[in-house]
């Protein structure tokens, strides 16, 4: 079933709503900020804790990822600059590229081809879309279809997240996929974007939790003590 790695519930008590629409949507996990714990059960709804980091100082986010990694399950930087984008998507500790919903910055070639390598993947969250209309809303899906074909080009995932503030802005896998095409995938690419790719993510973060991963592909498994 699909996911949906961008929910942006306010607080525990909103958090009911959410799963309740989730579970009518065909939504299994949500990733959110709002989660006390790495992954919480609740009403057959799989919560994941998520941060979302941004900033224009590299330094102090070196920083803060170095000390937030084992403290969520989904870790996303909005895009940025180039420097601060290319640290994000060569660094394996990252899971998420955000595209910014101001559509300031779009998905170069260089930060597509580092994150192809480590696994980093491109998100692209619909609120923006539902919430303008016109010229508006135009400009943002021109900026969302140039990132999504650079991001194709160079073989790097590509996630879509509702970005909801509230419950009845969560979409349903199949209204995802629909956007997904919007955007410039086919249906192939739309439902990996939803369902495998957001799945990935969290399984392989689950692992990376439970024992010392360094990066994709190398890890150090703890000595069991007798």
């Amino acid at each position: 079933m699909g996911m949906d790695l961008n929910v942006r519930i306010p607080d525990k008590v909103a958090l009911h709503d959410f799963i309740t629409i989730s579970k009518k949507l065909g939504l299994t996990g949500l990733g959110t900020q709002t989660c006390s714990s790495l992954m919480e059960e609740e009403d057959g709804q799989s919560i994941y804790k998520r941060i979302q980091l941004s900033g224009t100082k590299l330094g102090k986010l070196k920083s803060v990822i170095a000390s937030q990694r084992y403290q969520a399950t989904i870790i996303a930087l909005t895009v940025g600059s180039l420097a601060i984008s290319n640290w994000a998507a060569g660094d394996s500790r990252v899971d998420l590229l955000t595209l910014p919903e101001s559509g300031k910055y779009k998905l170069k070639k260089s930060t597509a081809r580092l994150a192809s390598n480590t696994g980093t993947a491109l998100e692209v969250i619909i609120a923006p879309l539902l919430k303008t209309k016109g010229l508006s809303r135009s400009l943002i899906l021109k900026g969302y279809r140039t990132s999504v074909k650079t991001a194709l080009a160079a073989k790097m995932d590509v996630v879509i997240s509702s970005g909801a503030k509230t419950p009845y802005q969560m979409r349903s896998p199949k209204a995802l996929s629909h956007i997904g095409y919007i955007l410039g995938l086919n249906q192939q690419q739309a439902d990996r974007a939803i369902f495998d790719i957001p799945e990935r993510i969290v399984r392989y973060n689950q692992e990376r939790l439970n024992r010392d991963i360094i990066t994709r592909g190398l890890e150090i498994r703890r000595q069991q003590t007798e």
